[in-house]
């Protein structure tokens, strides 16, 4: 078609259309993107704090349940806390260089002071090499990225400590929680899309000579690359100053504070800053336990039906999260790629 006779048809079309071609095809895309936009409105989650508590200590299994809940909670629950223990394992930020991290020929031929094999794994979030073993906790904070608040997560850990256990626990300006200026606990934060979670460690009872032996690579001095560098700190365990202290007593600490907290959409965490350095009272609240306790209730009933899923205790404010009634499909290609030596090396 000539370009005249292709002109003067685009007239015509014109013409026929009530207010003309283009005012016609302007308001065709106002009407298409508003009804696009009405169609998907957000949806509220339906409670505001719940935790939840893995078993397994397989650590691929645990990464992958944690990526499934960050794509997977908005509309369960506005705060989610997820607390879980791994067997042995260097677990490298997702821009790490293991061969500068870690000892790998200790890794992967040696085994632990307790005889146990030691995995390798590289997490989805940035930061340090961190060591997992059976007496250090999990736990992230699962939330949608405009509710990410690093500052208040880190004083949850914090005060659990001090009201349970009177460690006299402080916050870095990284955010790490420390005991006497040593490090018991470090964090990391994924945010993809409108979620986020904020996940560390916590030292319990730690076999302390292990992690030093598997995060000190030989190689360590003399690679050199745009990855990131782990920040090396004294480190303690929280049985230093509770000598008697149990991990069900740590959980429930940690799970107690977080309730206490997001549960109530007025409360004003004190001293939540970042930069805090330097001991101060211990968090002392006559009514912390009635305030949790009258928590439990309404925690238990509204996440019963979340995954079919069962309480592990009904004296504790977590749930069990069974893998069978997750999808199997995210699971199993999540912990493909985990596993793989393209992602780990």
């Amino acid at each position: 078609m000539a370009f005249g006779n292709l002109s003067q048809a685009y007239q015509r079309l014109n013409r026929s259309m009530p207010g003309g071609w283009c005012r016609w095809m302007a308001s065709w895309r106002c009407l298409y993107s508003t009804t696009a936009a009405q169609a998907t409105p957000p949806v509220a989650p339906s409670i505001r704090a719940q935790v939840y508590m893995l078993q397994g200590k397989n650590i691929f299994e645990n990464l992958a349940m944690e990526e499934w809940m960050l794509h997977n909670l908005e509309t369960k629950t506005k705060y989610a806390l997820l607390l879980y223990r791994n067997g042995p394992t260097v677990v490298i930020g997702r821009m790490q260089n293991p061969f500068k991290e870690v000892d790998l020929h200790h890794v992967m031929n040696d085994k632990t002071s307790d005889g146990e094999s030691i995995e390798l794994a590289r997490r989805r979030s940035g930061g340090g090499t961190v060591y997992h073993d059976h007496g250090n906790i999990n736990y992230s904070f699962v939330q949608s990225r405009d509710d990410l608040d690093k500052g208040t997560n880190a004083s949850i850990i914090r005060d659990g400590l001090r009201r349970q256990f009177k460690a006299p626990s402080t916050i870095n300006k990284r955010g790490d929680v420390l005991v006497d200026k040593r490090k018991i606990s470090g964090c990391a934060q994924r945010i993809t899309g409108k979620r986020s979670y904020h996940h560390g460690t916590l030292l319990i009872n730690s076999k302390i000579s292990d992690l030093w032996k598997a995060i000190s690579s030989p190689l360590n001095n003399k690679l050199y690359g745009k990855g990131t560098d782990s920040v090396r700190s004294p480190v303690c365990n929280l049985v230093e100053y509770a000598p008697n202290v149990q991990i069900d007593q740590v959980l429930k600490a940690i799970a107690d504070e977080f309730l206490y907290v997001r549960n109530n959409p007025m409360f004003v965490h004190a001293e939540c800053q970042m930069d805090l350095e330097h001991p101060d009272p211990l968090v002392e609240d006559p009514k912390f336990h009635d305030t949790v306790r009258a928590l439990y209730p309404a925690s238990y009933t509204d996440a019963s039906a979340f995954l079919g899923s069962k309480p592990a205790d009904k004296t504790m404010p977590w749930f069990e999260v069974n893998v069978q009634d997750v999808d199997q499909e995210f699971l199993s290609h999540e912990m493909e790629e985990l596993m793989s030596s393209k992602w780990r090396y």
